[in-house]
C-alpha cells in the first residue's frame, strides 16, 4: 500500500453552475505529531481573476494512520491465527 501523495495547486471547476469564479485545490501530506499518523490538509481557494489575493480560502486537516505501517495486514494475520486456534479446539 502506498502513502497518500501531495497534489500541487490544481484548477477545478466551480460547483455552482452560475459561478464564474475560478477555484483551485491543493493536498499536502505531512507526518502528524503522533508517530505512525499522517496529517492530510486539503485547501480550496477562490481565485481573484484580477490577480489579487484569493477571494476566499478554506482548509481542512485530517489525520490518518500511515498506510505504510501495514496495520491492516497485521490485523488480518491476527484474525487468521485466531480462527486457526478456534478450529483446533
Amino acid at each position: 500500500m502506498q502513502s497518500p501523495a501531495a497534489i500541487p495547486p490544481t484548477p477545478t471547476e466551480p460547483m455552482d453552475s452560475l459561478s464564474t469564479t475560478p477555484f483551485e485545490y491543493q493536498v499536502d501530506v505531512a507526518p502528524a505529531p503522533i508517530d505512525g499518523m499522517l496529517a492530510l490538509r486539503v485547501t480550496v481557494q477562490a481565485i481573484d481573476e484580477s490577480g489579487g489575493p484569493p477571494v476566499a480560502t478554506y482548509s481542512l486537516t485530517r489525520w490518518m494512520i500511515d498506510p505504510m505501517l501495514g496495520l491492516a495486514e497485521l490485523e488480518a494475520e491476527e484474525e487468521a491465527a485466531k480462527e486457526e486456534a478456534e478450529a483446533g479446539l
